[in-house]
């Protein structure tokens, strides 16, 4: 058995999966108003942003529990094909941290949809002069609720039962330069 085998043997890929809403949409020239007559600068000069539908505090509980299930996954393994690869005989306790990570992540979600209509308009309230190009930008709840999820992954990481000797000696040349 080679060293890597031995090693593949010993640990297992977690893909956290967590997909936020930003409530953010593309800033445009017609959501500017310029009272001094003056222009703004060319798009290939200058981009506008973005503009902000709610109030960015809304979503801090999603980005501080994606980053609670990195932070579970890192303190017993490393960053990985995008992942984690973490120790086999770890994997039993950090999935039951992301499965309750994705409990509170479920309660979170439903208490925002509930209440998303109200934050938007919250934020109208706020910044009643711009509330006419919120309005326009809004996103229905249905599309929010798609942009909402946390899932993970678990999967073994093996070498092929075989590989073609050609293959297998040309990436071991290419490895050793």
């Amino acid at each position: 058995m080679t060293q890597t085998q031995l090693i593949l043997d010993q640990v297992v890929l977690v893909k956290v999966d967590a997909t936020i809403y930003g409530a953010r949409k593309k800033l445009n020239k017609e959501d500017l108003v310029l009272a001094d007559g003056s222009k703004l600068p060319p798009e290939d000069l200058a981009s506008l942003g973005s503009k902000r539908l709610l109030d960015p505090d809304r979503l801090s509980v999603f980005n501080r529990l994606k980053k609670e299930a990195e932070r579970i996954c890192l303190r017993v393994g490393t960053r990985f094909l995008g992942g984690f690869i973490v120790p086999v005989a770890a994997a039993a306790q950090v999935t039951a941290e992301l499965d309750r990570i994705a409990g509170d992540f479920a309660q979170a979600r439903a208490e925002f949809l509930d209440g998303y209509d109200a934050a938007v308009q919250d934020w109208m309230v706020k910044h009643p002069e711009f509330a006419g190009i919120i309005e326009k930008a809004i996103d229905s709840v249905a599309l929010v609720a798609t942009r909402l999820t946390f899932d993970y992954l678990v999967v073994s990481v093996a070498l092929p039962e075989q590989l073609p000797k050609v293959e297998s000696n040309a990436w071991k040349a290419k490895s050793v330069r």
